[in-house]
């Protein structure tokens, strides 16, 4: 069975960066504003979709999906 391991890639480096800000305004006791806050959410929901998406020479098949 391929992975796509191209878009699992890009989703955790996508979450990566999302929490750096985080780790950098506790790492100054600092707290998170709203927009920051809202921002961090958006880049995890895209990491994650990176993370659970398929890469476009990944078959079906290929990536487990059992025919009917």
């Amino acid at each position: 069975m391929k992975k796509s391991w191209k878009t699992t890639a890009a989703g955790l480096i996508t979450m990566i960066i999302a929490a750096l800000p985080a780790v950098d305004s506790m790492a100054n006791g600092k707290q998170l504003t709203e927009n920051e806050k809202l921002m961090i959410g958006g880049l995890i929901a895209a990491g994650v979709q990176g993370f659970f998406a398929r890469d476009n020479n990944v078959t079906s098949e290929d990536a487990g999906a059992k025919k009917k």
